[in-house]
Order: C-alpha cells, then structure tokens, then sequence
C-alpha cells in the first residue's frame, strides 16, 4: 500500500509516453512490466485504468509477432483485478475472450519453447478468467467448440 501512489505515476507515464513508441521491442519490455506493475496498485487505479488497458493490450497482438509479453501481461493485470474486484471485468469479459480465442487455437511449435510458454499462459487466462466468470467462459468455449471456430480445422 505503500507504493501505490508511485506505482500509478511509473504506469503513467509507460502506459502514455513509452507503450506508443514505434520501437517494438520497448513496447513489448513496457508491457511486462506493466503486467507486473497491476498487482502493486490500489483497486481503485486497477478500476480507472483497465477501461483503457485491456483494449490496449488486446489491440498488441495485431501488431507483434512476439505475443507471449502481452499474453503474459494480460494475465498478470486480469489477475490483479480478479483477486481484487472482478466485477471490474465485467464489460471486458467479452473483448478478451474474443482477442484471446484465435491465438489460443494456433498450435504450439513445441520445438519452440516460447510459443509453449504462450500457450500456457493464454491457457492461465481463461483459467484466471473462469474463476469468477466461469458461466461466461464455459459458454463461450463451449459455443467456439460446437461452431468449429477452431484455426486447427
């Protein structure tokens, strides 16, 4: 609870000045660290910040290649939130399963341990996800496996 204040001032400025650099590999570095930032703040930053956050990082994935440091990020912030007050979720719930969903369904090259490690970790999503959520996950795999949306076919 110390930290908050400056925790929000660090996010600040990365969030505003950092994560809209054209250089990729400081937007995917501010990224984590972002991820790791979400579980120092206070609830009520996490409930200011995720209206602007969550589009953010689920819009990354159309940009990088490189998707396991916003994979990771959402994870770490959807976990925040989730153990602080997921009713803070609720309008996003669709957004990040619909942005999720189709890099979930792309095999893992599994001679390529990163692309293991984002599997994973897009797996600990739905998993972070279903916690308080769990009708609204199960409902959406549930309908993506019964219309056969599913990259592998």
């Amino acid at each position: 609870e110390m930290y908050y204040g400056e925790m929000y001032s660090a996010y600040d400025v990365m969030f505003n000045l950092w994560l809209v650099s054209k250089e990729a590999k400081l937007r995917l570095a501010v990224v984590d660290a972002i991820g790791y930032m979400s579980h120092l703040m206070s609830t009520d930053r996490l409930e200011e910040i995720t209206p602007r956050l969550v589009p953010m990082l689920s819009s990354l994935y159309k940009k990088h290649t490189d998707h396991f440091y916003i994979t990771n990020s959402i994870c770490m912030c959807l976990d925040a939130v989730q153990k602080r007050n997921p009713a803070i979720l609720d309008p996003y719930i669709d957004v990040l399963m619909n942005s999720l969903h189709p890099v979930t369904c792309v095999p893992a090259d599994f001679a390529n341990p990163v692309t293991v490690k984002n599997h994973n970790e897009l797996l600990r999503c739905f998993n972070v996800l279903a916690r308080s959520y769990s009708d609204r996950v199960v409902a959406f795999c549930s309908q993506n496996w019964k219309f056969g949306t599913s990259v592998r076919e």
